[in-house]
């Protein structure tokens, strides 16, 4: 009897044991159920997100504030930078302040306007830029063989012309090509041949010009008395113009004065 009695418990038993899983399986299914659900929302999140960052038109540049124009045309300026801020993805386009880069749009500005020597792009949260220029001043005239060129104050050659009154002339004699556009001579050698020529006039003499014979390291500044002083433009200006104030009062030189050694002057 006892026998008989058991045998429904060991098939309920063994149909237990057959259905049995391990402890926490469906629970770990609901949770990766609502990971891939947050996810998805995430993913979804996202894109919203940078769409409104790339497609909102409240961020959109949509003006150009342009400074510091004395004789270039503004408008002109304001269009290059205008043009330079769209982003295309494929045939949509994009003025979004989050894809601007700076950099880039000063150089489409330059690219555009030769006559600016530097600009500045900034934004200006949410929807403008802002361009500082710096215009390209005519500082010295820059002979090669026959042919002239104005040099702005960062020794940049930017336009080919014809001689002209009012600019220090440089002759380079070595007759090296120049190209428009580039860099001739550094901003520190065109501080040099300003600071001769400032302290070569409050000590009375005049200079006409410049010339290079070989290097920038020396340089001839041609007089209004016919002659030429050589200068040594690694030591100091005023002490070589005051060495040579004081040998012009002992006669006065019929081809040039050769100031570049220290405590000498050679005179002919």
């Amino acid at each position: 009897m006892a026998n008989r009695r058991s045998a429904p418990n060991r098939k309920r038993n063994l149909a237990d044991r057959t259905s049995w899983q391990p402890r926490g399986t469906n629970r770990r299914a609901g949770i990766s159920g609502r990971v891939i659900t947050a996810l998805v929302l995430i993913a979804v999140l996202i894109g919203i997100i940078g769409y409104v960052l790339i497609f909102a038109p409240f961020l959109w540049i949509n003006e150009v504030t342009v400074k510091g124009t004395k004789n270039l045309d503004a408008e002109k300026i304001s269009q290059s930078a205008d043009a330079a801020v769209e982003s295309h993805f494929g045939p949509i386009t994009s003025r979004s302040i989050f894809l601007i880069n700076e950099a880039a749009v000063a150089a489409a500005i330059k690219r555009s306007n030769d006559d600016v020597a530097k600009v500045q792009v900034t934004k200006q949260w949410p929807n403008s830029l802002t361009a500082d220029i710096t215009e390209r001043e005519s500082t010295l005239l820059w002979q090669t063989k026959d042919k002239f060129y104005l040099v702005d104050q960062q020794g940049i050659a930017f336009e080919e012309t014809q001689p002209k009154e009012g600019l220090v002339k440089v002759e380079d004699s070595t007759g090296l090509p120049v190209e428009v556009g580039k860099q001739i001579v550094s901003s520190s050698f065109i501080k040099e041949l300003n600071d001769i020529q400032q302290e070569m006039k409050t000590a009375g003499f005049v200079v006409t010009g410049f010339r290079i014979p070989e290097s920038t390291f020396e340089v001839q500044a041609v007089t209004n008395q016919g002659y030429y002083v050589l200068f040594d433009t690694t030591r100091s200006i005023p002490f070589q113009v005051d060495a040579l104030k004081r040998a012009v009062q002992q006669g006065k030189p019929s081809q040039y004065a050769d100031v570049r050694v220290p405590g000498r002057v050679y005179v002919r």
